[in-house]
């Protein structure tokens, strides 16, 4: 009499197909694709913006964190690098496994984050690199603005040698 062994099956065991693109042997999947094929026609990097803007005071060296708040962040800092990361709308429809800084003159007003992106596509797992750059644009915040905001409009009278008498309008 013969015992049959339950548990995982063997290697021996296993099936195996053919790409339907390029002929080598894989496990099966629902794409019946390896994974160098289907990168070559899935791009789950689409969605996501390469470029992005941040705004940045001079005056009191904050980056702005929309809608209203401006948060102090050093250069390649975990803080910086998870505002870079909200700026992205795309990355909700997949998982993010890795993110990190490359660098860039400390001049040119750039900032580029690479991300790891992966996705669960047909069956199959696929991690990507996503390399995304951010320009810095300068703003004032509110109270470095608080005098534009209260500016008073003064009507001027100004009387030339002629009978018409001009008007002015300045701004103090």
């Amino acid at each position: 009499m013969e015992y049959l062994q339950e548990g995982p099956p063997s290697d021996a065991l296993k099936s195996k197909i053919l790409c339907c693109e390029c002929g080598t042997e894989i496990e099966p999947n629902p794409a019946n694709m390896c994974v160098a094929c289907l990168r070559t026609h899935v791009d789950i990097t689409e969605g996501i913006p390469k470029q992005g803007t941040l705004y940045f005071c001079r005056g009191c060296e904050r980056y702005h964190n929309p809608p209203s708040e401006w948060v102090h962040c050093a250069l390649e800092s975990r803080e910086l690098l998870s505002l870079c990361l909200k700026k992205l709308k795309g990355l909700n429809r997949v998982k993010l496994v890795d993110a990190g800084f490359v660098w860039t003159e400390p001049h040119s007003k750039r900032i580029k984050a690479s991300t790891l992106a992966s996705i669960l596509g047909a069956g199959t797992k696929q991690v990507l690199p996503v390399f995304c750059e951010f320009r810095f644009l300068t703003n004032k915040i509110g109270f470095f603005l608080v005098f534009i905001k209260n500016v008073n409009i003064l009507g001027l009278k100004i009387e030339m040698g002629t009978d018409i008498a001009y008007s002015l309008l300045c701004k103090l």
